[in-house]
């Protein structure tokens, strides 16, 4: 018998690895690209400039002396599991989708902490004197994958009293 969290499993590993594919690959063709030179301006508002975030997301707590690389794995390490158990017990698909599209995410920054001691950063939207942080597929991912829930969540309600009577 297949049980609801074998579903949610099933429909989240798809997103999870489709993430996690063009999050690495995007990152090895961006490292290739981008070391030595830098930045290449694509548009007037965008271009791919090389990051290394040694912080959390958008560069938080980047500055100074860093926390050692395998506090930030532990820590995410922690982060998909508990991700992982709200998966298994997710009582809607959207929500097991966006799921996926944050576990995506986190595994794939968590891979270049452990690999090369930091997130590879390399998106960089500016307008004028505003510059956003530089980010990356996995960030956009997660923040994806966030705003779903929270949308979802917007839209739950709590059942009735004559609903809840009949829940047993």
């Amino acid at each position: 018998m297949i049980t609801p969290g074998r579903k949610n499993l099933a429909r989240a590993m798809p997103v999870m690895i489709v993430v996690l594919l063009l999050d690495q690959v995007s990152k090895i063709l961006a490292l290739a690209a981008l070391q030595g030179i830098g930045m290449i301006p694509v548009v007037p508002f965008f271009d791919f400039q090389l990051a290394w975030n040694r912080g959390v997301s958008f560069g938080l707590f980047n500055h100074g002396e860093p926390l050692p690389p395998w506090v930030f794995v532990l820590v995410s390490v922690l982060i998909v599991a508990a991700l992982c158990a709200w998966l298994v017990r997710a009582e809607r698909i959207r929500i097991a989708l966006a799921l996926g599209a944050v576990i995506g995410g986190a595994i794939g920054n968590a891979i270049d902490r452990f690999v090369h001691g930091a997130v590879v950063d390399f998106l960089h939207f500016h307008v004028g004197q505003y510059s956003w942080p530089n980010f990356n597929v996995a960030d956009s991912a997660i923040v994806i994958g966030v705003a779903i829930i929270v949308i979802d969540g917007f839209g739950a309600r709590a059942p009735t009293a004559e609903e809840g009577s009949k829940i047993t």
